[in-house]
């Protein structure tokens, strides 16, 4: 030691020789701060308003982002609007039964029926079929059914005054000739007014119109306007399956 009283400040303790040096201490790890959880349904604001380029865009909060979904699907709800109204473009399925106003029962379609219309027929089916159906009133006929028979008719019915011009000098001829038309007239007879019955119910028009042909004149033109409208699905309530 020396007499320096302010020398022993400077001085280091003497350790002793037998001690190991001692570890040097740890660094203190400081806690990461934890930045307060945001409250939902707010959204902060930056103070700064000082940009450069503008304020840069906003992050919607998580309120913001359940209206925005909401508001989406208010939107889709408005596009599919009533019940049973289809998009706007969109073919509408004809799922429903036709109901009638004055029965207000589903109309059975029953293609396989004795009276059932038969859509695109030739013009041997729609023949075959005006005899065969030559009694029925009831169902419907397509006009394929009605103007092919009737074409066969006019047809055969130049042909017939032609013939009888050339025999007999006369398109009303007598004797047996003339008895062959007359048959054949009356045969036809009763098939032509079912024919024309069910014509008309395919039209969803009554059969008793078919009573305008005796008009003279006028009657066969407005009759010949009735059976060139196209089908009705509303024709089904004339069907024998439909009558009740």
């Amino acid at each position: 030691m020396s007499d320096d009283p302010y020398g022993t400040l400077d001085e280091q303790p003497e350790q002793p020789a037998t001690a190991s040096p001692a570890a040097p201490p740890a660094p203190r790890v400081q806690p990461h701060p934890v930045a307060p959880s945001e409250p939902l349904g707010y959204s902060y604001e930056d103070a700064n308003t000082d940009y450069a380029y503008g304020p840069p865009p906003q992050q919607p909060g998580y309120g913001q982002l359940q209206g925005a979904y909401g508001q989406q699907q208010g939107a889709y709800g408005q596009q599919q609007g009533a019940y049973g109204v289809p998009f706007y473009g969109q073919p509408q399925a004809s799922y429903l039964p036709v109901m009638p106003a004055f029965t207000q029962r589903p109309l059975i379609d029953d293609p396989t029926a004795a009276d059932a219309p038969l859509r695109g027929a030739s013009p041997l089916e729609a023949y075959k079929r005006f005899w065969t159906r030559g009694g029925t009133f009831t169902g419907r006929a397509s006009r394929s059914e009605y103007w092919w028979p009737a074409l066969i008719h006019g047809l055969g019915w130049i042909g017939y005054m032609v013939i009888a011009e050339a025999l007999y000098a006369t398109t009303f001829p007598g004797g047996f000739l003339g008895t062959i038309g007359w048959l054949f007239f009356l045969a036809a007879l009763v098939p032509s007014i079912a024919l024309g019955v069910r014509r008309l119910h395919d039209t969803d028009n009554s059969g008793l119109l078919h009573l305008l042909s005796l008009i003279p004149y006028a009657g066969v033109v407005v009759q010949a306007v009735l059976m060139a409208q196209p089908s009705s699905p509303n024709g089904m309530r004339y069907d024998k399956v439909n009558r009740r």
